[in-house]
């Protein structure tokens, strides 16, 4: 993958990542973060660390374009829901462990690894839909 196509999916991976991160964990499982409010780290610390949290999105962000140049087996839009399910399983079955050592409700892991699965399949989708091959012979 040649560097500016690795720069367009990494930060269009990064965007769509960051906007189903606030829609997840923001929106959605909002109420479950106030029912376990004592497990999180206080408000004004988790901002102060927000910088980390989005340099390590956008590291991912970029290792997840990278593999997919890599692995990619075709063109379409399935070869990224392919890929994402592969690695959303990959990074999300191990958020279940999370319910053996910390104390969360079930629920709140099963919402994770399901929430988990469906962002990392659509960040998979919108790569594939980005992605342009190089024209380079390998």
């Amino acid at each position: 993958m040649d560097k500016k196509n690795l720069v367009i999916c990494g930060l269009a991976v990064f965007v769509v990542r960051q906007v189903l991160d606030y829609l997840i964990h923001g929106v959605i499982l909002a109420g479950a973060y106030e029912a376990t409010f004592d497990l999180w780290r206080p408000d004004a610390e988790m901002a102060s660390l927000m910088p980390a949290m989005f340099a390590g999105g956008l590291f991912w962000s970029f290792v997840f374009a990278y593999i997919f140049s890599w692995a990619r087996r075709g063109p379409g839009l399935m070869e990224g829901v392919r890929f994402g399910c592969i690695i959303g399983l990959f990074v999300t079955v191990p958020i279940l462990g999370n319910y053996v050592v910390m104390p969360i409700p079930g629920s709140l892991a099963l919402s994770w690894f399901a929430f988990g699965m469906i962002q990392v399949v659509i960040c998979g989708a919108v790569l594939s839909l980005v992605f342009r091959p190089s024209t380079k012979a390998k």
